[in-house]
């Protein structure tokens, strides 16, 4: 189910980029500031790759065109959903596989340390009786 809520956080991220390409807009229409004309470009860019990305890209696009100030103001404010398209349905997937792999793996590394197996020969071999 965490898996199953990248979908809901990009949604919101996406959003959050939004606004703020918008309101960097409303201040370069009213000011004579280069850095706001680089800064919804830059933005702009991270927007079109994100949402131009296929689901089994997304996240790692996200990881590398993300806004981290973005990011973590999202996160603050971010609302638990679950989207029940291809790509939400797809990261539930994913992320149940990946949980019981790491469950199934920590299983046996501690069943490996706290039940280890005897290794005598004597009380695993069977002698069949000829009489």
């Amino acid at each position: 189910m965490l898996f199953g809520q990248f979908p809901q956080f990009i949604s919101q991220y996406i959003q959050r980029v939004g606004g703020h390409i918008d309101e960097a807009r409303n201040i370069m229409n009213e000011y004579d500031i280069p850095e706001i004309a680089e800064r919804i470009m830059s933005l702009e860019a991270g927007l079109n790759a994100i949402t131009e990305a296929g689901p089994f890209t997304k996240l790692f696009v996200f990881i590398g065109h993300a806004d981290w100030k973005i990011a973590r103001k999202t996160w603050e404010n971010f609302i638990p959903g679950i989207t029940f398209d291809s790509e939400g349905i797809t990261y539930i997937i994913v992320g149940g596989i990946s949980a019981f792999l790491v469950f199934d793996l920590l299983k046996t590394i501690i069943s490996a340390f706290l039940f280890p197996k005897r290794r005598d020969k004597e009380s695993h071999s069977y002698k069949l009786n000829p009489k």
